[in-house]
């Protein structure tokens, strides 16, 4: 079965099934292919439907009939070859599930006993490599399915999830990534706000909007909306996206610097968590003031963190600056 690190993936979608109807009779149909040499050689072959989910509105587990079908299929190979460097049971799946808008195929193999649900525990999951995919399984490269025999982890006996993921977008060195839209900041600070002390367990909470255009590497912040008192209002901001790097000089992503056009004399730096295609929807990031300045009351220590979402992407936000 295949390894991965689910940091690297992004989930496309999920679907669900189970081996049994309500009344506990298995729902499928199948064939067994039976071996000739040797003779207690198997292939399994079966299609059920796909069905609602443990916690769907309109009913948990209800199948949800042809046009939402799971193809499944295993093939088991004994030890039993004497000149064969291959020493341990050998099991194959192959599955493929087809829903109206897209198909998807994964296979793996795993070195095991002869596979049997009904001896499976609460609880396993295994990891099949994408094959071929359409539709919305589209870029899909692993598919894991987390069984659950005994009802104990979603509710009901030999219920299955299926997982579809594909990798998340790589930022590279050549290219820094698209931030530009309309975005919603949601931030918190803490410290002395131009001499209004904030309390470290009350957090000061700031939601704004923000245009960003985009020229390369450079960037213009803009809020759309009205700062509380006392946070001062703010011309817009310049921005430099710098690549960051290891300690061994590989590549590690872009980071966003912003500068603060007020005396405040901070600046934002954020990087981004969610992206599709090159393009940044969200990021979150940390904000810090220079410190304290005499005679600039302004010029206080002030520190804050962010998330922020792309709310409003348009490419006419990618001008010239």
């Amino acid at each position: 079965m295949a390894n991965y690190n689910p940091e690297d993936y992004e989930l496309i979608t999920t679907m669900w099934y189970t081996l049994t109807d309500d009344n506990g009779d298995r729902n499928r149909n199948y064939v067994y292919l039976q071996g000739r040499d040797p003779e207690d050689a198997i292939s399994s072959q079966s299609v059920r439907s796909l069905s609602t989910g443990p916690n769907n509105p309109l009913g948990a587990w209800a199948p949800l009939g042809d046009e939402f079908s799971i193809y499944y299929n295993a093939n088991y190979i004994e030890v039993n070859g004497l000149n064969s460097s291959i020493t341990k049971p050998y099991r194959k799946w192959s599955n493929l599930i087809s829903v109206p808008n897209g198909q998807v195929s994964a296979e793996g193999f795993i070195y095991d006993k002869p596979y049997d649900s009904e001896k499976y525990g609460s609880c396993k999951s295994f990891t099949l490599n994408v094959s071929s995919a359409s539709g919305i399984f589209e870029n899909a490269k692993i598919m894991h399915i987390t069984i659950d025999n005994d009802g104990s982890v979603f509710g009901r006996k030999y219920g299955r999830r299926v997982e579809v993921f594909k990798l998340k977008p790589r930022q590279t060195e050549e290219t820094p990534p698209d931030f530009s839209g309309i975005w919603e900041w949601k931030a918190y600070l803490y410290g002395n706000l131009n001499g209004k002390q904030i309390p470290l367990d009350n957090p000061l909470e700031i939601i704004s909007l923000y245009e960003i255009k985009q020229n390369g590497k450079f960037i213009e912040s803009t809020p759309f909306t009205n700062f509380p008192d006392p946070v001062p209002e703010r011309s817009p901001q310049p921005g430099v996206l710098e690549p960051t790097y290891n300690e061994n000089l590989q590549f590690m992503g872009w980071k966003l610097i912003v500068a603060d056009s007020t005396f405040d004399n901070g600046s934002w730096n954020a990087f981004a968590t969610i992206m599709e295609n090159n393009v940044v929807m969200e990021c979150r990031g940390t904000y810090k003031e220079s410190g304290f300045q005499e005679g600039n009351p302004l010029q206080s220590p002030l520190v804050g963190y962010a998330t922020a979402k792309r709310i409003f992407p348009d490419l006419n936000f990618i001008t010239d600056l």
